[in-house]
């Protein structure tokens, strides 16, 4: 048996022991369970925040969409075009002259 297991072994039964101790065993049982508890509420807080601050983002985001398109849409009525896509109007267009051809 190499050194390095056997030092594992000896960690592994130490903090056994240190868990099962019949006098003070319970205690630090319950103050890890206290922690554990204590850092899975942190974890969701900071992942309430963090969802928090993407909503916000989204939000800033479909905001300056939408502002860019109505200001699209003004300077197109300004111009006198309508409100379609160019990609819309010219798939109109080719409608309209292949049916005038036939």
């Amino acid at each position: 048996m190499g050194i390095p297991k056997m030092l594992i072994g000896a960690a592994v039964g130490a903090g056994l022991m240190y868990m099962i101790d019949p006098r003070a065993g319970r205690r630090r049982r319950a103050l890890m369970r206290d922690q554990a508890d204590h850092i899975a509420h942190e974890a969701e807080d900071a992942m309430d925040a963090a969802g928090g601050k993407a909503r916000h983002v989204r939000n800033k985001a479909k905001g300056a969409v939408a502002e860019t398109k109505g200001l699209v849409e003004d300077q197109m009525e300004k111009v006198g075009g309508d409100k379609r896509s160019p990609q819309t109007s010219g798939q109109s267009r080719r409608r309209r002259s292949s049916t005038t051809q036939s």
